[in-house]
């Protein structure tokens, strides 16, 4: 799927992707696979059909992934850890660095229970992953 670049929403929060089938590279971070934390968020699901990190929650420590940049270069990933948490305690997960990591890549899509009456999931799952 595509990356687009996003910012933040008036509410301070990282703001999603326009589209289902694009992902939204955080643009108060690095880019993916510098040194620092990139933050990169996607929808797991749309009205009619899934959305780019469907899977998101499959994925598990050890698994790898790459990211296609404009140029055609790619980078590498490794998963080290897959968490799923209430949405509140989200954000302290999503931007948090893990000390042993220098080119962190957090990935964060909703999850868990949907809420009819809100129209929203209650979790969200929160992928933490390095580079190669």
């Amino acid at each position: 799927g595509l990356v687009q670049q996003v910012g933040l929403t008036k509410d301070n929060a990282v703001s999603t992707p326009t589209n289902i089938h694009f992902a939204g590279w955080y643009t108060g971070t690095v880019k993916p696979g510098q040194e620092g934390l990139s933050i990169i968020d996607g929808h797991v699901s749309g009205k009619y059909t899934d959305g780019i990190f469907k899977n998101l929650k499959k994925l598990k420590a050890g698994d790898a992934f790459v990211i296609e940049f404009g140029d055609k270069s790619t980078r590498g990933f490794n998963v080290v850890e897959v968490k799923t948490v209430p949405e509140k305690q989200a954000a302290a997960l999503l931007f948090a660095r893990k000390p042993d990591i220098s080119k962190q890549l957090n990935l964060i899509t909703c999850g868990g229970t949907f809420n009819t009456v809100e129209q929203k999931y209650e979790d969200r799952v929160i992928v933490v992953a390095k580079a190669q």
